[in-house]
């Protein structure tokens, strides 16, 4: 930027993205080209390397260069009047907020050879499908929030993961699916999607668990069904993943048996939160510690037997699990947290392991039925 004494540049083969205003009032021919409504930046052997801005924001139509490789942040920044523009076959990147506000047409395709979006590039446009070609690994911050016309979107690539409000506020979309390459999903990834009701993951039940953020989908509103590649979860689940991350089954009403394997290491912190039909659970050998709210309101739950390896068990991990009447603790059971079975009122009957060396403040309370209590030593 006002770089003037500049009097040439190169660009390698590989540069993927060059941001807003990155040469501007650079004194070389650099950025002279112009096609229409559209500036370019590029030099005499690439004129069209990267789309940097629309010159005429009223325009109702464009045709891009099918030489340019990248379309760099804000191009189409707010042209609010743009009907129409196909995206070249040879693109490789596309800025941040580059399509922000545009009405653009109905169906967007990205083609294969894009593989870098930046960050609410689709912002509020109103295109109904969307395809998302094969070369996108991340789907970034903002992509298509506001995008309230979409009612269709096809993922092609191994997307590792959606990040922080994404799909926020899509309005129409009513289902879906999440690759089984998905690692990660971003903070309010598809809040306010009001008609979303299926999300449907294409893996299997074990990898699931493994993926970061399950609150995105868990937590929804309307969700009416979690799919996993293609059906319900079933009332007997059996889980050998090494970790269950956070909200994995957050108010999950289908599961009533849950056995965690000997692999399982971790359960996240509401993982079972709210399972109101889970009535019988069985810890593997190689868990040492019971997350906080891990399985609060699991009002079904009646006997609960905490042996194996565990050493902790967190605050609230069964807070307001109503139904439960007897508690079993294994010896290596050391740590009660806070509140971690606060307002059991079912609870008749406490057998603690030899090694408990403390109870959290009101990990107990409220638990009405409770006659009496044997700590031992």
């Amino acid at each position: 930027y006002n770089c003037t004494t500049i009097k040439e540049i190169k660009l390698g083969g590989k540069v993927k993205k060059i941001g807003e205003n990155a040469f501007y009032n650079c004194n070389v021919k650099f950025n002279t080209y112009q096609n229409k409504d559209l500036k370019y930046l590029g030099n005499d052997e690439n004129p069209y390397f990267a789309l940097i801005y629309t010159v005429n924001k009223n325009t109702l139509s464009i045709n891009i260069s099918p030489d340019t490789r990248v379309i760099a942040d804000k191009a189409f920044y707010e042209c609010y009047s743009l009907e129409q523009t196909a995206l070249p076959q040879n693109l490789t990147a596309i800025g941040n907020y580059s399509f922000y506000k545009c009405n653009m047409m109905p169906k967007i395709f990205i083609p294969d050879s894009v593989t870098f979006l930046g960050e609410g590039c689709f912002l509020g446009n109103s295109a109904k499908k969307i395809t998302v070609g094969t070369g996108i690994t991340e789907i970034p911050n903002c992509c298509f929030l506001n995008s309230k016309n979409l009612t269709e979107l096809t993922i092609k690539g191994n997307i590792i993961s959606i990040g922080d409000s994404a799909f926020y506020n899509c309005d129409n979309i009513t289902s879906f699916t999440i690759p089984n390459s998905v690692k990660t999903l971003g903070v309010n990834a598809f809040n306010d999607c009001d008609k979303l009701e299926t999300i449907n993951y294409s893996g299997a039940l074990d990898e699931w668990v493994e993926i970061k953020g399950l609150q995105a989908v868990t937590k929804l509103n309307n969700l009416k069904k979690l799919l996993i590649n293609g059906s319900e979860i079933t009332n007997n689940i059996n889980l050998s993943a090494t970790v269950i991350n956070d909200y994995a089954f957050y108010n999950n009403q289908t599961i009533t048996n849950l056995t965690l394997s000997d692999s399982v290491k971790e359960i996240g912190e509401f993982c079972f939160s709210g399972c109101k039909n889970l009535s019988y659970v069985t810890f593997g050998g190689e868990i040492t510690t019971i997350s906080a709210n891990a399985f609060n309101d699991c009002s079904a739950l009646k006997s609960l037997s905490i042996e194996t390896g565990i050493l902790e068990i967190k605050e609230k991990a069964f807070y307001n699990c109503v139904g439960l009447t007897n508690l079993k603790m294994g010896d290596k059971v050391k740590i009660i947290g806070n509140n971690a079975f606060e307002n059991c009122s079912s609870l008749e009957n406490i057998i603690f392991g030899a090694n408990v060396e403390s109870l959290g403040n009101e990990c107990f309370k409220n638990c009405v039925a409770l006659p009496n209590l044997n700590i031992g030593d």
